[in-house]
């Protein structure tokens, strides 16, 4: 019941202030944005930083030890970009906090723990954006009309009878 009020009052305050997926840090924690004491804010900016830092290495250590579910991500890429780059680093860091395993990208939804869900939710969301987004783009590079070489089609001709 507590979490449940906890996880409104949560998401109204995000609403209110626009924070976003991407502003958070790694996906997953609100920065330290409003903080008027300077020797807590450059504490919790180094917090900060290593977190990044950590999300980061663990992109890498995915990708260099070919986990599963970081391999399904990059196959099903058209191109790499840096939106999908942030993704994967985010999804990272949500399998080591939450200690998700398998080769499900982000697993199954949690059934007790709200701000798990509301991470899983987040993540779910933005990947499925990210694949739509992949599929509506086409396979091959689009080609002004007037750069294709001209070929004009003549008719053979056919001797009368």
């Amino acid at each position: 019941m507590i979490h449940a009020r906890v996880e409104r009052l949560v998401t109204r305050a995000e609403r209110r202030t626009r924070l976003t997926s991407s502003a958070l840090i790694a996906g997953l924690i609100s920065p330290s944005t409003y903080v008027s004491n300077p020797t807590y804010k450059a504490v919790l900016q180094e917090i900060e930083s290593q977190i990044l830092q950590r999300a980061d290495w663990l992109l890498e250590h995915a990708a260099s030890a070919n986990e599963a579910w970081y391999c399904l991500l990059a196959d099903s890429a058209s191109e790499p970009t840096e939106l999908r780059r942030h993704l994967i680093r985010d999804i990272a860091a949500y399998r080591e906090l939450h200690h998700v395993q398998g080769s499900d990208p982000v697993g199954p939804p949690p059934s007790v723990d709200h701000v798990q869900l509301r991470h899983h939710n987040r993540l779910k969301q933005r990947l499925q954006d990210v694949l739509r987004d992949d599929a509506s783009k086409p396979l091959t590079p689009d080609v002004a009309p007037n750069s294709l070489p001209s070929k004009e089609i003549v008719p053979e001709a056919v001797p009368y009878q």
